[in-house]
């Protein structure tokens, strides 16, 4: 969702990264795939959660984070 993945505070993300292991999900005498394969799933956070009523949380999607070390060369 537009860099949200970007940005240095996972706590700003409003896109959760799941991933689900089969075995775990339906034990290990399934008939699915095998290969230790795994799903990778995304949700939207909850929407009663404080992080939609965040502003430093839209910024991030459009304004990258940079670093410590980057902002120290820029301003040092």
């Amino acid at each position: 969702m537009l860099a949200d993945n970007q940005k240095q505070d996972d706590s700003l993300q409003f896109v959760i990264e799941k991933t689900d292991d089969l075995d775990t999900l339906f034990g290990s005498n399934h008939a699915l795939r095998r290969h230790d394969h795994q799903t990778m799933a995304y949700e939207l956070k909850a929407y009663d959660q404080e992080i939609w009523n965040l502003p430093q949380a839209y910024r991030g999607i459009y304004q990258p984070q940079r670093s410590s070390d980057e902002q120290a060369v820029n301003h040092g």
